[in-house]
C-alpha cells in the first residue's frame, strides 16, 4: 500500500504536473525511508513540513539529521523563494510493535479463541481476520494495538478468574479442616 501523502492540495502556487511531480518524488522518499510528509502551512514566504518516521531504522545514529535532509532533498525544488521550516517526529517504540500475524495466532491458540469468537467480540469480519493472520497485510499501529491490549486484557481477566477460584477453593478447604 503506498503511503498518502498529506495535503498536496496547499501548494496551490504549483502547476498540477509539478504537483505530480512532486507528490512523485516524496512517496518515493517515503517508501525508501519509511516516513511520512504531511504539509501543515504554505504561505507566500514559508513552507511548513511534518515528517514522522513510521518505523525504527536500524543502525541510524542521526536519524533526525537524515530525516530533515531527505524533506529538503524532496521540497527544496518546489520552494520558490519560500522558507523550509521541518518539524520531525521520529518513531517512538511501544509495547504493540511485538503484534503480527503468528502473535495474534499464538494468543487465540492460548486462549482458545477461534475467528467466528474474534468476529463476534471484536466486531472484525472473518475475511478481514484472515488477512490479518496470513501476514498478507502489515499491521499498522492501531490495528497492533487492538490486538494487543484485546488479548491482554483477556489475560488478566483469565488471570484474576482463576486467582478468585483458588481463593475460593482455599476458603473451601479451611472450612472443611475446620469442621
Amino acid at each position: 500500500m503506498t503511503p498518502k501523502f498529506d495535503n498536496l492540495h496547499r501548494f496551490e502556487h504549483l502547476s498540477s504536473t509539478l504537483k505530480a511531480a512532486l507528490e512523485l518524488r516524496a512517496i518515493t522518499q517515503m517508501n525508501k525511508y519509511h516516513v511520512l510528509f504531511k504539509i501543515m502551512k504554505v504561505t507566500d514566504h514559508e513552507i511548513i513540513i511534518q515528517t514522522s518516521q513510521l518505523q525504527k531504522v536500524e543502525n541510524e545514529s542521526n536519524i533526525k539529521e537524515l530525516l530533515v535532509k531527505v524533506t529538503e532533498d524532496v521540497f527544496s525544488p518546489f520552494l520558490y523563494g519560500r522558507r523550509l521550516r521541518i518539524g520531525i517526529k521520529l518513531f517512538i517504540p511501544t509495547n504493540t510493535d511485538i503484534v503480527d500475524a503468528q502473535w495474534i495466532l499464538d494468543k487465540m491458540a492460548q486462549q482458545k479463541l477461534k475467528f467466528e469468537d474474534l468476529e463476534r467480540i471484536l466486531g472484525i469480519e472473518k475475511y478481514t481476520l484472515s488477512v490479518y493472520t496470513s501476514g498478507k497485510h502489515k499491521l499498522n499501529r492501531a490495528e497492533k494495538g487492538m490486538f494487543f491490549y484485546f488479548f491482554n486484557y483477556r489475560n488478566l481477566v483469565i488471570q484474576i478468574k482463576a486467582s478468585m477460584k483458588n481463593r475460593e477453593n482455599r476458603k473451601e478447604e479451611e472450612f472443611q479442616q475446620n469442621q
